[in-house]
């Protein structure tokens, strides 16, 4: 009896969640995919808030989204935060950027339906912020997952990587 109250009530949460409308970030031509688990995000200062839809290698539809933040640091700083919404997985991380480095990684934040996440660690390095932990689905099925801002080098604009 507790295992089909539990099943219907996981059944229910998928199902609400799928139609939770996602108010991110106007889709536009500046993001492009350039490579598999990588999209570049090209004109931040015009377009600051982009995102990215695709289809996963398990033909699951996936959005990549950067979006600038309200900053109170310094006029060269720029802060974004970094998001990549899935069927299973939601996560995002913010991080600033200042004369075309990371100067730093906050507030990361993680969702798994059906599953679980462990080992979440936010990092960074003076070229990158990045998100990694682990998950497990089904209770067996277990797999390393992480998403990264890599800043270009010029205009302190970032591409977005990800794998999960």
């Amino acid at each position: 009896m507790k295992k089909r109250i539990l099943g219907a009530l996981m059944a229910a949460a998928i199902l609400i969640c799928s139609f939770v409308p996602a108010y991110a970030a106007e889709t536009n031509n500046a993001a492009l995919k350039t490579a598999v688990g990588t999209v570049n995000f090209k004109d931040l200062e015009n377009n600051p808030n982009q995102s990215y839809t695709g289809i996963d290698k398990n033909g699951d539809e996936y959005t990549v989204t950067i979006e600038k933040v309200d900053s109170l640091n310094r006029a060269s700083a720029n802060s974004w935060k970094v998001s990549l919404t899935g069927v299973i997985i939601n996560c995002y991380f913010y991080m600033t950027v200042t004369d075309n480095k990371c100067t730093s990684v906050y507030d990361k934040w993680i969702m798994v339906i059906g599953g679980t996440y462990d080992n979440a660690t936010l990092s960074k390095a003076s070229s990158y912020g990045k998100l990694e932990f682990d998950v497990t689905t089904a209770g067996i099925f277990q797999t390393t997952c992480w998403l990264k801002g890599t800043v270009t080098g010029s205009d302190n604009e970032i591409d977005v990587s990800f794998q999960m």
